[in-house]
């Protein structure tokens, strides 16, 4: 989901501006003028813009009211995504840019006109790619554009500000209607025309209210699609793939083994150490090495030529946060707890469950009656779906073993895993050849 529309400054001292994040409709019949004024009417918008005669698209948006101040220049409006389609009168165009340090745009336009589910503002670059990677499946022969030229703005890409019916009336029409309205308040007294001119004073200053509980939720939902979680199912399968590692490359027994999350998978690398022997050589552990690997020698500058560092990805078995199916406090300190209790034994070093930082969510904004950004400030008395989740670490350090039995939710991130061989170690029970450890956080309510 994408946030409400941002404004910035074309022009400071003419009050001009320019408008991203219009929601644009499509229109039909002959007369696309009047058809517009009723979808905008219909969605109680304050400004649009329409493009041409013939356009089949409007883009339509709802300022807040804002006090005037007697002598002030009017402000102008214009639509960025209008001034964008503008410049590419033929095909199919998209374009995806940062706004400022937290917002990134993401407009695309066909044969002049905005493609309407486009112009919209994200708090993250990876959700407007992701919005393009959408587009580009309904439109595989879209242009990415490199560039937009805002600070040029066209006629068409001005914004109307929506007039109430009865201004739209003839003058004359108008005075009419005007005296109707003057001989009833005069024949009502004074009483009547105070409660007019009160309310009319009144509707000069308007209080923008905020759904914060709202705005958060929303802001949360966003949140939570970039975050993916492995769980027991995604620690069981990298130690999968961990367990085809080869103990020996080449004659070079294995040393350690780290492995760290990346978007897409995992990044691991791997320690071998020289083995003893002729046949141990820099060229039997290249020949033996699974394809997709790279290998980079250690301290070879330095004349030493007994550790070599391998590097590779895997695969990885994520799902996205869902915050609605989080366990609460009582599971943590109850079921899960009791968990980690059961299995201390198997491990010789267990931190969980850890107190850490909250998660750094963006923080949703408005638009005030003077025009400026604010932010809406968090408060853990917000409904529960609308409050960050908590955060809290672990860490399991043990035999390799005993990582079979390590205790997960459903909503847990492996961090780093780590893999150390023992030297000249014979492994028994209390000892092991093969010892690991295991950092990471859960999400709980």
């Amino acid at each position: 989901m994408h946030t409400p529309y941002a404004v910035l400054s074309l022009n400071p001292e003419n009050r001009e501006y320019l408008v991203f994040g219009l929601a644009w409709a499509v229109v039909i019949g002959h007369r696309p003028d009047k058809e517009s004024v009723s979808r905008v009417r219909e969605a109680k918008a304050t400004h649009y813009v329409l493009p041409g005669d013939h356009s089949s698209v409007v883009g339509y948006v709802k300022f807040p009211a804002r006090k005037k101040v007697r002598g002030e220049l009017p402000s102008t409006w214009f639509s960025a995504a209008q001034i964008f389609a503008d410049r590419f009168p033929n095909g199919v165009h998209a374009f995806v840019s940062p706004i400022d340090d937290k917002r990134h745009w993401f407009v695309a336009s066909q044969d002049g006109d905005v493609i309407p589910g486009t112009d919209c503002v994200f708090y993250t670059r990876a959700e407007a790619l992701g919005a393009l990677e959408d587009l580009k499946k309904q439109y595989p022969s879209v242009v990415i554009a490199t560039e937009a030229k805002l600070n040029a703005p066209s006629p068409a890409s001005r914004m109307i500000e929506l007039k109430h019916p009865l201004l739209a009336l003839p003058l004359w029409m108008r005075l009419s209607a005007g005296g109707v309205v003057a001989a009833l308040i005069l024949g009502q007294g004074p009483a009547l025309w105070h409660s007019v001119i009160g309310s009319s004073r009144n509707s000069e200053t308007v209080e923008v209210t905020v759904d914060a509980a709202g705005a958060w939720k929303d802001q949360l939902d966003r949140w939570q699609k970039t975050i993916q979680v492995d769980g027991p199912q995604g620690f069981q399968a990298l130690l999968s793939q961990i367990g085809q590692v080869p103990m020996k490359l080449g004659g070079w027994p294995l040393a350690s083994l780290e492995c760290t999350p990346y978007p897409v998978g995992w990044k691991c690398s791997a320690v071998y150490k020289r083995g003893t022997g002729g046949i141990s050589t820099n060229q039997s552990l290249m020949v033996a090495l699974p394809r997709g690997w790279a290998v980079q020698w250690l301290d070879i500058d330095k004349g030493k030529t007994d550790k070599a560092k391998v590097s590779w990805a895997l695969q990885a078995q994520r799902t996205v946060l869902d915050r609605s199916k989080l366990e609460d406090k009582a599971f943590v300190e109850g079921g899960y707890t009791s968990r980690i209790q059961a299995v201390y034994a198997a491990f010789k070093v267990v931190v969980a469950p850890k107190a850490m930082p909250a998660p750094d969510v963006p923080v949703p904004t408005y638009t005030d009656a003077e025009g400026q950004t604010v932010a809406i400030p968090y408060s853990d008395s917000l409904a529960p779906g609308s409050r960050i989740p908590k955060v809290k670490g672990l860490q399991f350090d043990g035999p390799l073993r005993s990582m079979t039995v390590l205790p997960l939710t459903n909503y847990s991130v492996i961090k780093t895993f780590t893999l150390t061989v023992a030297d000249s170690k014979e492994p028994s029970l209390a000892n092991s050849l093969l010892t690991a450890s295991v950092t990471g956080v859960f999400y709980v309510q």
